[in-house]
C-alpha cells in the first residue's frame, strides 16, 4: 500500500482498445471502419439455462468487405476500476476469476461484412445448473493482422464486457472499505512532487456491486484537526474477487506530520460504517508551507434561469474566500460529468448541455482573504435548434495558491429552463435484486433507477414485500446518493430487509420510486420464501428463511400499483 505509484492508474495499450460499458447508457461505439452495438451486455439467466447473445457489428466503410476477428477472453478489473482483459498465455492465476468463459462459445471466430452493412456475433451461454452470483467474460472484436506486415501496425479492437448475473438464490454481498492510504510521489524532472490519496475497496463476496466513496484528509495543527482536502470518488462497479485502489492526485506537496484519513463508502446505495485512520506521514522535505483547501463559498449554490430562444440571460453569483491567504480562481462552465457519453433512445446527454452557450465574466481573478468577487454568468441562447425544455451546465471553480498548489475545487449547477417546451419527467427501474446480508435473516435489496426524461428529479425510493392479496409484510426506505438526478443519470439504491418471521410462500418484492408530484415508477419480482435448518453459534438448531428471487415467475397474481398500507407500518 505504500508504493509511490498507488492510485496513479497508468495503463498502456499496444492497440486501440475501446472499453465498453463505462459510459452508462451508451448503446454503441464507433471506430475507424466499423462499429459495435451494444458496447456492454448484461443478462440474468437462470441456472441450467442456455441463451444466445447477439452483438451487432457494422461495416461503416463505403468500399470493400471488412473481416472482423472474434474471440472470448477472461475479464477482470484494473486497480482503478477499468476493465482488464487477460490474454491467453499470460501466465496469470485465473483461479480467483468468476469467469463465464468455460461455458461460453462463439458461433464463428470471424465474420465478413459488406460495405455499409451489419453482421452479427453470436455468443452462446450454457449456464451450469449450480451457477450462482455474477460471472464475466469479454468479447473481443478486432481487425485482422495485416498480411506481410512490417514495422508498426495498427489494429482496431473493441472489448465488449459480458456480465452474467444468475437469477434465483441470492449470494452474499461482501464489499468492504479495506483501507485508506496517502502517499508521496517524488517529482521527475520539471514535474514537482505531489501527494496521492484514496480508498482501498475489496469485494470478497459474489455480487456485481456499485460503489461510490469519499475521503477526507485532515492534519493535526497544535491540538486540533484541520481539514486539508476532500475527495469525491465517482460511482463505478466492482466485480467479485478484486481489490480496487480508487483515488487521485491531491495537487499539492504535503509536509511531514500527523494526518487523519476518513473514508466513506456507499455499496449498492447503502452507507457502510466509515473507516478512520491516523498516520505519521513522511512528506516532501521541500514543502515549506501547508496548502489547505479554501472552502470558497459560491452563492447561490444552484442557479436557475428562465430562457427564451434567441435571447441572452445574465445572472450574478458571488464567490467568497473565507481563508487566510489570497486565492487565484479560475471559473468555467462544463457539461455535467453524468451527461457525457450517455443516451436513451434518441436523447443524448450532450443535447441537454448549456456549456456551449455559457460564459463567465471574469473567468479568472484573485480573491484576498475574507474578500468577495461578483461574477456574471451569461447564457446566449441560440434562436434555432432549442428543442428541449431544460439545459444544464456545471459551474466549476478551481482555486490555487500563489505557489501553484491546489486550494480546492467548488462546483455549482446552472439550469436553463425553456418554458416554450414541456418537461417530460420519466424514469425506469432498470434493476431489482437481492443479496444475502451479514446475518441469516437479513437480505439486501438493490434497485437501480435511470432518469430517461429531460428534466432533473429528486427520487424517493421504497421497497415492499407484499402477499398475493396485496397485504404489506415488510416496508423499508431505500437509500442512495442524495441530491438531484440529472437527465440520463443513473443511481443505485439499497436497504436491508429482514425476513425473520416471514411465513413460507410466494411474495412480491416491489421497488417504488416517487419522481415528484404523484408520478411513480416501480419494478417487482416474485420471491419464494422457504425455511432451512442450520446450527447456530451456540450449537442449537435454528430455522432461518431462504429466499429465492424468480424474475420468470408468472403464476403470481399481479400486484396493485399502490401498497395497501403507508410505508413503515409493515415491520
Amino acid at each position: 500500500m505504500t508504493d509511490d505509484r498507488l492510485f496513479r492508474g497508468v495503463r498502456t495499450w499496444l492497440v486501440a482498445l475501446m472499453l465498453g460499458g463505462l459510459l452508462g447508457l451508451v448503446a454503441e461505439a464507433h471506430a475507424q471502419g466499423f462499429m459495435v452495438k451494444p458496447m456492454r451486455v448484461e443478462v440474468a439467466p437462470t441456472p441450467g439455462q442456455t441463451i444466445d447473445i447477439p452483438v451487432e457489428i457494422r461495416n461503416t466503410a463505403g468500399e470493400g468487405v471488412r473481416n472482423i476477428e472474434l474471440r472470448l477472453v477472461e475479464l477482470s478489473q484494473a486497480a482503478d476500476g477499468g476493465w482488464r482483459m487477460i490474454e491467453p498465455g499470460s501466465g496469470e492465476d485465473l483461479s480467483s476469476l468468476h469467469s463465464s468463459v468455460p461455458w461460453s462459445s462463439l458461433a464463428a471466430s470471424e465474420i465478413a461484412i459488406d460495405p455499409m452493412h451489419a453482421g452479427e456475433a453470436l455468443v452462446h451461454l450454457n449456464v451450469p445448473s449450480n451457477a450462482r452470483g455474477a460471472y464475466f467474460a469479454g468479447l473481443v472484436a478486432e481487425t485482422p493482422q495485416p498480411a506481410n506486415a512490417q514495422g508498426i501496425t495498427v489494429r482496431v479492437r473493441f472489448l465488449i464486457p459480458l456480465i452474467v448475473e444468475i437469477a434465483g438464490r441470492p449470494v452474499r454481498q461482501q464489499v468492504a472499505l479495506a483501507d485508506v492510504a496517502m502517499n508521496r510521489v517524488a517529482g521527475v524532472g520539471a514535474t514537482p512532487s505531489t501527494t496521492t490519496a484514496g480508498l482501498v475497496i475489496a469485494n470478497e463476496g459474489r455480487t456485481f456491486s456499485r460503489i461510490k466513496g469519499k475521503l477526507s484528509v485532515e492534519r493535526l495543527n497544535g491540538d486540533k484537526w484541520r481539514l486539508v482536502t476532500r475527495l469525491d470518488l465517482a460511482e463505478r462497479s466492482i466485480i467479485p474477487g478484486v481489490t480496487l485502489q480508487l483515488g487521485s492526485d491531491l495537487g499539492r506537496r504535503l509536509p511531514s506530520g500527523t494526518y487523519r484519513l476518513k473514508g466513506e463508502l456507499l455499496v449498492d446505495g447503502r452507507r457502510l460504517p466509515p473507516l478512520e485512520k491516523q498516520i505519521e506521514f513522511i512528506g516532501d522535505p521541500g514543502a515549506d508551507s501547508m496548502a489547505y483547501d479554501t472552502a470558497l463559498v459560491l452563492e447561490p449554490e444552484a442557479v436557475t434561469m428562465d430562457v427564451v430562444p434567441g435571447a441572452t440571460r445574465t445572472t450574478t453569483v458571488t464567490i467568497t474566500n473565507p481563508g487566510s491567504d489570497p486565492v487565484n480562481v479560475s471559473m468555467a462552465s462544463s457539461t455535467p460529468a453524468g451527461m457525457v457519453g450517455v443516451e436513451a433512445g434518441k436523447l443524448r446527454g450532450i443535447d441537454l448541455s448549456a456549456e456551449p452557450w455559457t460564459e463567465i465574466r471574469p473567468a479568472e481573478f484573485t480573491i484576498r482573504p475574507g474578500g468577495r468577487q461578483k461574477v456574471r454568468v451569461i447564457s446566449q441562447i441560440p434562436k434555432d435548434g432549442i428543442l428541449h425544455p431544460n439545459y444544464y451546465a456545471s459551474l466549476v471553480l478551481e482555486g490555487t495558491y500563489a505557489d501553484g498548489q491546489s486550494a480546492g475545487q467548488t462546483r455549482s449547477l446552472l439550469h436553463l429552463a425553456n418554458a416554450r417546451e414541456a418537461s417530460s419527467q420519466q424514469g425506469v427501474v432498470e434493476q431489482l435484486a437481492l443479496s444475502e446480508g451479514a446475518s441469516p435473516t437479513q437480505y439486501i435489496v438493490q434497485a437501480r433507477l435511470a432518469n430517461i426524461g429531460d428534466v432533473h428529479i429528486q427520487p424517493i425510493a421504497r421497497a415492499f414485500l407484499l402477499t398475493a392479496q396485496n397485504e404489506q409484510v415488510r416496508a423499508v426506505p431505500l437509500t442512495g446518493d442524495e441530491g438531484m438526478l440529472l437527465p440520463l443519470g443513473k443511481r443505485t439504491y439499497g436497504a436491508e430487509l429482514d425476513f425473520a418471521g416471514v411465513e413460507p410462500g410466494y411474495y412480491a418484492l416491489r421497488a417504488v420510486f416517487s419522481l415528484g408530484g404523484d408520478q411513480e415508477v416501480a419494478k417487482q419480482y416474485v420471491v419464494l420464501v422457504e425455511t432451512q435448518q442450520i446450527t447456530g453459534e451456540d450449537g442449537r438448531t435454528i430455522s432461518v428463511p431462504v429466499v429465492t428471487l424468480d424474475p420468470a415467475q408468472t403464476g403470481f397474481p399481479e400486484v396493485q400499483t399502490e401498497p395497501a398500507q403507508p410505508i413503515g407500518s409493515g415491520g
